[in-house]
């Protein structure tokens, strides 16, 4: 925290230090934190994509903590409208990867795998050479066992993408 307030003082960008931030926080599930980062973060950019796929992480956070208490009342609000924002941004940015792997995530996390399959696929289609997307991509392909041939194939282009790459390596065995 020293180091960040030197920078902010400094004049740095603080947006991806104020997302780093907020993921933390939604991993320490200290949601009051996540929400006051969340606002701080509307206030330094104006990255549609961005904001909304912090709130979407944020609204998927408050419905797992809610499903995990056991409670649907608490849980379908906030998985609707993580659920929506991550519809509209792939409205909004048809083009954007970073838009479909936002959906893909939330019906992930719904458990919507089929639906979330196609909001995988599609992150792939536009930005293959994206790790994260890769990475999303096989392990929905292995978990549905939808379409073994094309995980096979995904999995062969990466290994010769990412050479180095330790969990791409795990999945072509």
């Amino acid at each position: 925290v020293k180091y960040q307030a030197e920078a902010e003082a400094a004049g740095a960008d603080m947006t991806k230090i104020t997302v780093i931030r907020f993921n933390r926080s939604l991993v320490d599930q200290d949601m009051d934190q996540a929400n006051q980062l969340l606002e701080k973060l509307t206030n330094l950019t104006d990255d549609y994509l961005e904001i909304n796929g912090a709130r979407v992480r944020l609204y998927l956070a408050l419905a797992k903590g809610a499903k995990d208490k056991g409670d649907q009342l608490g849980f379908d609000p906030h998985a609707s409208k993580a659920l929506d924002l991550a519809k509209n941004m792939t409205t909004e940015v048809p083009f954007s990867a970073f838009a479909w792997r936002m959906l893909g995530t939330a019906y992930s996390t719904l458990g919507q795998q089929l639906e979330a399959l196609s909001a995988f696929a599609e992150a792939y289609r536009i930005a293959p050479n994206d790790k994260e997307n890769i990475r999303k991509y096989v392990a929905l392909l292995a978990l549905t066992r939808a379409e073994p041939q094309r995980h096979l194939r995904v999995v062969r282009i990466a290994k010769k993408q990412f050479p180095n790459d330790k969990q791409i390596h795990e999945r072509w065995r």
